[in-house]
């Protein structure tokens, strides 16, 4: 019985060798990704609306793709900030805070039409607090570069340190507002 399934092996290893072309081998993929390897809770407190923030800061996080699209569209707000005349950097910078949160709020929209997501009843606002938590955690890294360039180009280092309290407000009123647009899209 051992010879005869060895011999059955041999001979489908013979024919699977000419049926089938040479295959490679694949890359070396990463099995980790760079940020939050162990996948630990970003937040204490267990709710939907964390858990959901939490999926989705890490869905974005963990995403080359989507990761090097934030960083190319931040280096082109970053750019145009610099490029702009000093009178007008601070309707630019405010106008280019409008359009980074908009942009962060697309990747909510990305996420939350996930095949995995969809499998769950989820509260009306439950997904609402979890959306303007995610945008104002996503886009205030953004905002505050852009305003702490902003600051200082106008008012040397005071301003940079004026403009920290001013952008958090702002990030956070901008995340209300169009938390209740794209509520009211869906």
């Amino acid at each position: 019985m051992e010879r005869e399934k060895n011999l059955r092996f041999r001979l489908a290893s013979f024919f699977l060798s000419f049926s089938v072309k040479d295959i490679k081998k694949p890359k070396n993929q990463r099995l980790r990704p760079w940020l939050f390897p162990r996948s630990n809770l970003l937040f204490k407190k267990r709710t939907p609306q964390n858990g959901l923030v939490e999926l989705g800061i890490k869905a974005v996080l963990r995403d080359n793709q989507s990761l090097k699209e934030y960083f190319q569209v931040l280096l082109l707000c970053v750019l145009i900030v610099v490029t702009v005349p000093v009178n007008l950097k601070g309707l630019v910078l405010l106008a280019l805070a409008f359009i980074w949160v908009n942009y962060v709020g697309l990747y909510w929209q990305e996420i939350t039409k996930a095949p995995f997501l969809q499998m769950f009843a989820w509260k009306r606002e439950d997904k609402a607090l979890a959306l303007q938590k995610f945008l104002f955690l996503m886009s205030l890294p953004g905002v505050l570069l852009l305003s702490l360039i902003v600051g200082y180009q106008t008012f040397a280092w005071i301003g940079t340190l004026l403009v920290i309290p001013i952008s958090i407000v702002l990030v956070f009123y901008l995340c209300k507002f169009v938390t209740f647009y794209l509520l009211l899209k869906n």
